[in-house]
C-alpha cells in the first residue's frame, strides 16, 4: 500500500482486499446452509455446469452447481419450480459478485419426505423389522415366482427377459399392481394379501416386489409402514426391486434381501440354476470330446485289423494274374520261335539272291538312286538355308534403317553444316537447323541450349 493512501491514520483498502474480505467473511459465515427460492434463468452451459437464480417474493440470488455436483440428481430444474438448495454463500472476485455455490438441490416438500422417511426407518428399525434373525433365506433354485408390479411397466418385460434368458423354467406370476399414486398402496396391500392367502396352495419360492426407478415422489409407497407390516407378516421370501441402485425405500430393509434394480433381482434368483446350466452343458462338451476320441480310437483300431485280415479273394485274384502271366510268357515264346525261323529263311533267300547277277544290278540301280536322291535333298536343304539368311540380313538391315526409326517418330537434326547434332558442341545459338522426321523437313533457328 502506498504511504499516500493513508491520510489521518486512515487504511484505505483496495478493491481486491475487499472483495478477499467479502469472500472469507461470507464463506466462514454462511457455508452449507439450506436455502429455499424459486429457479428462475435457469441455463446449462455446454460444460455441464448450471446457472440460474433463487428468488423469493422480495429477493433474489445468484446460484452456480457445477457439473460434478448436477450429475448426481436424477432430473433438471424447471423455471417457475420451488426448490431447496444446500450450499454455501462465495463471491466471484473477478467481478466481485456474490452468488451461492449449490451443492445439492431438492424439490421443496421433499426434505419433509426425508424427515418422515428417517423417522419410520428408525421405528420400524428399533421395532426389529430390519434384523437380519427374522429374514428367511433366499431359495437357490426357485421354481416359481410370485410378481408384484405394474402390467404396463417396462420392469416385468425385463425380468421375464433376464429369466427366459438364464432360467426359463422358472415359472412367473404376475400380481398387478399400481405402483405410484394414491391407489398404489391398497393394490400393493391387496395383492401382498391375495398371495399369503394362497400360498398354502400354489406354494411359491418367493414373492418380488418390483419398480423402475423415478423420484421420491414416485417411489414414496414402499416407504408406507402399512406394506413393510405385511412384507413383515408373510410366509415367504422376499426380494425388493426398487428403483435404481442408489435408491432406498423402507422396503428394501424390511424385505428378506435388496436388488439393486427389477433385472438385478432376476439375475439373482437365476444366478445358481444358470449356474447350473453352464456346467451341465460344459460337462456335455467334455463327455462329447470323450466320446469322440474314444469312437476315433475305436474306428482306427478297425482299420488297423482289416489291414491284417487277408482277403481270400484277394489271394485267388492273385493267382489268377499268375497264370495269365504265364500264359502270356507261353505265347511270346511261341511267337519269339517262329520268328527266328522265319529270320533264318529270309536269310536264306537273302544269300541266293545275292549271288544273282540281276540281283547287283539292282542294287546298283538302288544306289545310284539312293545318292541322287540325297543329293537333291541336300541341294534343297542348302538353298532353303541360303534364302532365310538372305532373309534375316534383310529384316535386320531394315531394322537398322534410319527411315524405319524416323517412322517411330524420330527425327533426324542436322546443322548448318550438314553434320548430325549429337552433342551441343555441334551447334551456337542463332545457328540454322534443319529437322528431317518420316514425312516431313523443315529448318529452325536455335534461341535456346540446355544441358540435359
Amino acid at each position: 500500500m502506498d504511504w499516500n493512501d493513508q491520510k489521518d491514520n486512515r487504511y484505505v483498502f483496495t478493491v481486491s482486499e475487499l472483495n478477499n474480505s467479502a469472500k472469507k467473511s461470507l464463506e466462514s459465515s454462511f457455508s452449507d446452509i439450506w436455502i429455499k427460492g424459486e429457479i428462475s434463468n435457469f441455463k446449462s452451459y455446454p460444460s455441464g455446469h448450471w446457472y440460474f437464480t433463487l428468488k423469493d417474493e422480495e429477493s433474489q440470488i445468484q446460484c452456480v452447481m457445477f457439473k460434478f455436483k448436477n450429475s448426481l440428481l436424477n432430473f433438471i430444474p424447471k423455471e417457475g419450480e420451488e426448490f431447496i438448495a444446500l450450499g454455501s454463500a462465495s463471491m466471484y472476485l473477478a467481478r466481485g459478485n456474490y452468488q451461492f455455490q449449490v451443492e445439492s438441490l431438492e424439490k421443496d416438500g421433499i426434505g419433509k419426505l426425508y424427515e418422515e422417511y428417517e423417522k419410520l426407518k428408525t421405528r420400524l428399525s428399533n421395532e426389529g423389522l430390519f434384523d437380519e434373525s427374522v429374514k428367511s433365506e433366499i431359495p437357490h433354485y426357485p421354481q416359481k415366482i410370485a410378481l408384484i408390479t405394474s402390467e404396463k411397466g417396462a420392469v416385468l418385460q425385463d425380468i421375464k427377459n433376464v429369466l427366459n434368458r438364464r432360467a426359463p423354467n422358472i415359472e412367473v406370476n404376475l400380481f398387478p399392481s399400481f405402483v405410484q399414486g394414491k391407489e398404489a398402496e391398497q393394490s400393493i396391500l391387496k395383492n401382498i394379501k391375495l398371495i399369503n392367502q394362497i400360498q398354502s396352495k400354489y406354494k411359491y419360492d418367493l414373492l418380488i416386489l418390483a419398480r423402475g426407478g423415478g423420484s421420491i415422489e414416485d417411489l414414496w409407497v414402499f416407504n408406507s409402514e402399512k406394506i413393510a407390516l405385511a412384507i413383515s407378516k408373510l410366509n415367504i421370501p422376499t426380494i425388493s426391486a426398487i428403483g435404481h441402485e442408489t435408491d432406498f425405500t423402507i422396503c428394501d430393509f424390511v424385505c428378506d434381501l435388496r436388488a439393486p434394480t427389477p433385472s438385478g433381482a432376476a439375475e439373482i434368483i437365476s444366478s445358481e440354476i444358470f449356474q447350473i446350466s453352464s456346467s451341465l452343458e460344459s460337462f456335455e462338451k467334455f463327455l462329447s470330446k470323450i466320446f469322440l476320441n474314444n469312437l476315433n480310437l475305436l474306428n482306427q483300431e478297425i482299420k488297423n485289423l482289416n489291414q491284417r485280415i487277408t482277403n481270400p479273394m484277394n489271394r485267388i485274384n492273385e493267382n489268377i494274374l499268375k497264370l495269365d502271366e504265364s500264359i502270356l510268357r507261353l505265347h511270346n515264346s511261341f511267337l519269339n520261335g517262329f520268328s527266328k525261323i522265319k529270320e533264318i529263311i529270309n536269310f536264306s533267300k537273302r544269300s541266293i539272291d545275292l549271288l544273282n547277277p540281276k540281283s547287283k544290278l539292282d542294287r546298283f540301280r538302288e544306289n545310284i538312286e539312293d545318292n541322287l536322291s540325297t543329293i537333291e535333298t541336300l541341294y534343297s536343304k542348302n538353298l532353303r538355308e541360303k534364302q532365310n539368311l538372305i532373309t534375316s540380313y534383310s529384316s535386320q538391315i531394315e531394322q537398322l534403317s534410319p527411315f524405319n526409326v524416323l517412322e517411330r517418330g524420330y527425327s533426324i537434326v542436322r546443322n548448318n553444316k550438314g553434320v548430325v547434332v549429337k552433342s551441343k558442341d555441334d551447334i551456337s545459338l542463332k545457328d540454322k537447323i534443319s529437322i528431317t522426321s518420316a514425312k516431313v523437313s523443315y529448318e529452325a533457328d536455335i534461341s535456346n541450349i540446355k544441358d540435359d
